[in-house]
């Protein structure tokens, strides 16, 4: 089972524009485990894994340190080529993207690159739609009608959330042309413990006067909020019940990095869990993965084999530059290699500078400064080198015109600053609450939630040191920086 694929591939299945694939698009936007090209696309096993980036490709854009969007450098567009010449690459597929005054991405337009006429075919389009706290409230997917030369609507999601900012509801549609009008296709429902923990999602399609339950997730975790177990079960039209599909189980060692993941299938005719596949990983130091190692179960011997492999390698800034994937050649009981990524940075910016579209969130947790190129090589078993398979080129841009609206700073006090224990943050003639968040240097955030005007707010429990705040008042915002002795 291949689990990993470039960024691109994982997006071009992002962007993949037909029934069948749009369930496919919306398991990519949900999370996967935590290695880094996990993040890129490992869509497969990430289909029912969804607690992780669900959490992270939806949340609102403030993960991205948006104490100001003045002088940041967007991610304009990303160019994957392919090689055409010995050491020539040519053009194959490009994204593009486009981002409101808030600093989140608003549109976004893939190509392919047409050799018949020699320049970039637009095949796909997305625009997204925000609500006054940055929630992702919509997005509606075009296709590319070349004949006409002009988009048509494909596809539509709708997003809802509770009061603490979880989404609790997504209602996909497709729009019939013969009507003109929307249809709904299916939805998912989410619910949360007290913490925000997911701890059930449930999918349903529309069977055209309600709602069929298909399947559900359920979700358990242990006493520091990391999750040890997913449940997968299918809805069963004959019993009118739930039935157990899959089962996933999780294992921390004592610095909390996952060290075992493994996943079982249900045995209908034993009703018992049988064993599937194990993922076995290592981390150095720094808490980053290290070492991947994919086991399939064999049945007949009743014993795990080897399958797949990953090595990681990072550079002093904790980027990761390497990746090299193997495959278990049985016949000589030894790795071969199969794929090898090469990382590239410019070390002049860090991530806190970037604006990104959010499914690329994960980069906060996995790259530190501007990732501007990564190329991927294939082994050749007959010559036995790497050959040059895929490179793609991330261009940034800065933006100095990104603006948000802003309470007047005139007016506004925040008091002490430094300060030691709490603090206040005073607006005149505000009588509404006041949405207070946090960040670290890193860009992190630290706290979220609802204060009163010159409300005392206790951060005691910081460590001393510089960190952002960002204050939302009647869709208004204020930014700053805040000092601990």
């Amino acid at each position: 089972m291949i689990r990993k694929i470039t960024i691109l591939i994982a997006l071009i299945l992002f962007t993949t524009s037909n029934y069948a694939q749009v369930r496919e698009y919306k398991r990519y936007l949900e999370p996967n485990s935590f290695s880094f090209t996990k993040k890129f696309g490992k869509v497969e096993k990430g289909m029912k894994q969804n607690i992780f980036l669900r959490k992270m490709a939806f949340q609102k854009r403030e993960d991205n340190l948006k104490t100001s969007l003045a002088n940041k450098y967007t991610l304009d567009s990303i160019v994957l080529h392919e090689p055409v010449e010995p050491g020539e690459w040519g053009n194959k597929y490009k994204e593009v993207y486009t981002y409101d005054a808030n600093g989140n991405m608003d549109q976004y337009i893939s190509y392919f690159w047409d050799y018949d006429i020699i320049q970039w075919s637009a095949i796909y389009k997305a625009e997204y739609t925000y609500d006054s706290s940055e929630n992702l409230l919509q997005i509606v997917e075009f296709g590319r009608d070349w004949d006409e030369n002009q988009w048509y609507e494909e596809f539509k999601e709708e997003y809802s959330y509770d009061d603490n900012g979880n989404m609790i509801l997504s209602v996909t549609y497709y729009y019939d042309l013969d009507i003109s009008q929307w249809m709904k296709l299916y939805k998912e429902e989410y619910t949360y413990d007290i913490s925000g923990n997911m701890i059930q999602s449930i999918f349903y399609d529309w069977d055209y006067t309600y709602w069929d339950a298909d399947y559900k997730d359920v979700y358990t975790y242990n006493a520091n909020g990391a999750i040890i177990q997913i449940i997968n079960y299918n809805w069963d039209f004959t019993l009118s019940q739930w039935v157990e599909e899959y089962k996933w189980e999780y294992t921390y060692d004592a610095s909390e990095n996952m060290i075992l993941e493994t996943e079982y299938v249900w045995n209908e005719t034993a009703s018992q869990w049988n064993e599937n596949y194990k993922w076995e990983y290592a981390f150095d130091t720094n808490g980053k993965i290290i070492l991947e190692t994919e086991y399939i179960w064999n049945e007949s011997t009743s014993q795990w084999d080897e399958g797949n492999k990953w090595e990681y390698s990072y550079d002093t800034n904790r980027n990761i530059i390497l990746e090299i994937e193997y495959l278990w050649n049985n016949e000589t009981s030894q790795w071969n290699e199969e794929y090898k990524f090469n990382y590239t940075y410019d070390y002049s910016y860090s991530i806190s500078d970037l604006i990104l579209p959010f499914f690329y969130n994960f980069f906060y947790e996995y790259v530190n400064n501007m990732l501007t190129e990564f190329t991927v090589l294939q082994w050749n078993t007959n010559t036995n080198e790497w050959e040059n398979s895929e490179k793609t080129v991330l261009y940034f841009s800065e933006q100095t015109n990104l603006s948000v609206s802003e309470v007047g700073k005139e007016d506004m006090k925040v008091y002490p600053n430094p300060f030691a224990e709490n603090v206040r943050f005073s607006i005149p003639g505000n009588d509404t609450q006041i949405t207070f968040k946090l960040f670290d240097v890193q860009g992190r955030k630290l706290i979220s939630r609802v204060i009163n005007n010159n409300e005392n707010v206790n951060l005691e429990s910081l460590e001393g040191g510089m960190y952002f705040y960002n204050l939302t008042v009647e869709g208004k915002r204020l930014k700053g920086k805040l000092i601990k002795k």
